[in-house]
Parts: structure tokens; C-alpha cells; sequence
């Protein structure tokens, strides 16, 4: 999936089971993806994160980067394979190579490549774990059926982000559920285009570390 039919406005549920201690997190609010300046997508999130009797409000700004294939070494798991013109990382409909593209955090650090395939991040000694699926209205995320893997991208109205993370301090999963909003359907401003607004710079960390995980304010 080309990273521009995601511009518009998602609300999104993400739900972080710890496994060591048993505690359940739910973080709600709404993501946003706008098109900056300089090619990039800008991927923010504002919400609300609830465990026990507590709640926080919460933020978090990751980038989608667009870059040529073969320019990061070891991101050849976007590659021919996935048979489909639109899906990310697959060649176009001319044939030509499509551009592969990259999560980065805020800072510019490297997350990992936007791709169908499962992808992975180590932190030190931490190991994330994660897929990506876009869905259809009707499709069941554990579930997915050949007539959905042939369903047009701009009908795909919900995204489902998973990660298992370990480490020798962390033993968690975590699922977030996007979908589309009414008002956030206009996909119509090209990446590259007129600058997003400025993001708030987000300090601190969570319990669970890495923007991944969306941040108290």
C-alpha cells in the first residue's frame, strides 16, 4: 500500500497486555497522516491512555520516508514477491520499480520498512516483533480470504498495527486498530505538497519505552 492513501485523519483503539505483571493498557485518540514539506508523511497521534483506575494523555510523531530500492541495506523484504501493482513495495503498474518506503521516528532514527511482510526491530538487548494488515470493513483481522487480498487499496478503510516485544525487562503485546474517519477521507493533497503544521516535540517515555507505544505528554 502506497503510504498517500493513508493522508487523512484515523481513530485508533491500541491495546498493551503485559505479560509479566498482568497489567492491561488502552490507549485511544486519533492518528493523523499529513504530507510534509520535504516528501515525507507525517504520522501523529493524540489520545488517552487508561490501566487500572489511571488515565494520561498521551502523543507520539513517527515519519514515513519514501527512498529508492536497495538504499538501505538488508530492506530487500519489500521486494517482487508481492504480486499486487499497489502494495507496498511492488513494482507499478508500468513495470518500473515502486519506491520503498521507511517508518522513522521523530528524531530520524531508523523503525522499520513499511511493508506486508512481518518486520522487526532490536533495541539492545529488546526485540520488537511486528505485522501490518490493511483491511476491508468486513475482513476479520486473524482471518484473511483471497477475495479480500483482492480488494482495491482504497477500499481498505482499517489498518491493524501488531508487535510482541521481549527483553530481559519487557514481555509484552500490543495491537492498534485504525479506521478511518468520515471527515478524514480527502486523500486529495500529493505527498510533497504544502507543509504539514509544525508537531510538538514529545519528551519523556512510558512504561514501555520506544514511540512505538504511543508516549505521556
Amino acid at each position: 500500500m502506497d503510504p498517500s492513501q493513508l493522508l487523512g485523519t484515523w481513530e485508533f483503539r491500541r491495546e498493551v497486555r503485559d505479560r509479566l505483571d498482568g497489567t492491561e493498557y488502552v490507549a485511544s485518540g486519533e492518528a493523523t497522516f499529513t504530507p510534509d514539506g520535504d516528501g515525507r508523511i507525517c504520522w501523529a497521534e493524540e489520545g488517552t491512555l487508561r490501566w487500572a483506575d489511571r488515565s494520561t494523555p498521551v502523543s507520539r510523531t513517527l515519519f514515513l520516508v519514501r527512498e529508492p530500492s536497495g538504499a538501505v541495506p538488508g530492506t530487500d523484504e519489500l521486494a517482487s514477491d508481492e504480486p499486487r501493482s499497489d502494495q507496498p513495495g511492488s513494482d507499478d503498474a508500468a513495470g518500473a520499480p515502486a519506491s520503498r518506503w521507511r517508518v522513522t521516528f521523530e528524531d530520524g532514527r531508523d523503525f522499520h520498512p513499511w511493508t506486508a511482510r512481518p518486520v522487526e526491530h532490536v533495541c539492545g538487548r529488546d526485540r520488537y516483533e511486528g505485522t501490518i494488515r490493511f483491511l476491508t470493513d468486513h475482513e476479520v483481522p486473524s482471518a484473511p480470504s483471497p477475495q479480500a487480498e483482492r480488494t482495491s487499496w482504497s477500499a481498505r478503510n482499517r489498518v491493524v498495527v501488531r508487535w510482541d516485544v521481549r527483553g530481559p525487562a519487557k514481555d509484552y503485546s500490543m495491537v492498534t486498530h485504525y479506521t478511518r474517519t468520515a471527515s478524514g477521507t480527502d486523500r486529495a493533497v500529493p505527498v510533497g505538497g504544502s507543509a504539514a503544521s509544525d508537531q510538538n516535540d514529545v519528551a519523556g517515555s512510558g512504561r514501555h519505552g520506544l514511540a512505538e507505544v504511543v508516549r505521556p505528554r
